[in-house]
């Protein structure tokens, strides 16, 4: 379901807003967290397998000395560098473990333009791997 800012069914000609649809608005917001929780029961009975080898591989990464690199492409992008940052930083105040070794290969805007002109976008993420 489209979010219903995303329309342009409330705009009149001039440009401006009817006021706001509190009913409409209420029941987007009831849809969306139905809509996650459907998606929090489908990770837990379709994935979560999935998701407990992918925690595996990070927690053996770090525990055998490597680096983890994130990367990603528009929101995933910002999902990658969030992801670093709990790890390097920490997941909550009261944590008191050392950072972990990761990067976000999304943060570097010179590296990622020549890259994708030099090389083809493509290449971009591999390439700062390779270096």
């Amino acid at each position: 379901m489209p979010c219903p800012r995303g329309d342009l069914e409330g705009f009149q000609k001039d440009h401006t807003m009817h006021p706001f649809d509190s009913e409409r608005a209420l029941q987007h917001a009831q849809d969306a967290i139905r809509d996650t929780e459907h998606s929090a029961e489908r990770l837990i009975t379709e994935s979560f397998a999935d998701l407990w080898r992918a925690f595996e591989m990070v927690r053996d990464t770090f525990q055998n000395g490597g680096h983890l690199h994130a990367c990603g492409n528009g929101g995933s992008a910002a999902d990658a560098q969030h992801f670093v940052t709990e790890l390097v930083v920490r997941l909550d105040s009261h944590s008191k473990r050392r950072p972990l070794p990761a990067t976000a290969l999304s943060t570097d805007t010179s590296i990622l333009t020549a890259a994708a002109n030099d090389l083809g976008f493509d290449r971009i993420f591999a390439r700062q791997i390779e270096a």
